[in-house]
């Protein structure tokens, strides 16, 4: 498709697939930069490993989107001979070259939104992101105990249960049945 011959549909081509690349402006920039710094901060759990790798898959992915946008967008067009409009023989009998389209406003009705949606979420996120707020806490919440709850239960550690008047290990197979320390 050569931008020129379509300039409607090469734009909101670029806008969306640009977005998906995550260059900054754009919905997918959002997404890629809060994932990085979530890795970067998660500490012992992802850390900066985790971040270099994620971000060479940033960037191969962003290559890989590139070299796609050049053959589409800015590449020869290329319409099957049965596509129906031109590419016949003509009156003097040589072949004339087919005819391509630009979208339709119906197409332009359908895609503009998903457009003006990745430019709103790639400048404005705020308010995503304070929607995700509350259901993302609770689900760190339930992380953070379900954790500390396996850690706790896992074979091979003692929980200590402090109570004033006396200090008994919990009741595990290894320690069931064995007396108390005050008893």
């Amino acid at each position: 498709m050569d931008c020129v011959k379509m300039p409607i549909f090469g734009g909101l081509f670029l806008i969306i697939v640009l977005g998906s690349a995550g260059l900054p402006g754009l919905s997918g920039f959002v997404g890629e930069f809060l994932t990085l710094l979530g890795a970067f901060t998660a500490g012992d759990l992802l850390g900066w490993k985790y971040a270099a790798v994620a971000g060479i898959g940033l960037i191969l992915g962003a290559i890989y989107i590139l070299y796609m946008v050049g053959k589409v967008v800015w590449g020869p067009v290329k319409v099957p001979a049965d596509h129906g409009e031109g590419g016949h023989e003509g009156d003097h009998g040589q072949s004339t070259p087919p005819r391509v389209h630009d979208l339709n406003l119906r197409e332009i009705v359908v895609l503009l939104p998903l457009a003006l949606g990745c430019l709103w979420l790639g400048v404005y996120p705020k308010p995503v992101l304070t929607s995700l707020e509350a259901p993302v806490t609770q689900i760190v919440e339930h992380v953070r105990h379900r954790q500390t709850t396996d850690l706790a239960d896992a074979p091979g550690t003692t929980r200590i249960i402090v109570n004033p008047h006396r200090m008994t290990p919990p009741p595990h197979e290894e320690t069931r049945g064995t007396p108390h320390a005050d008893e």
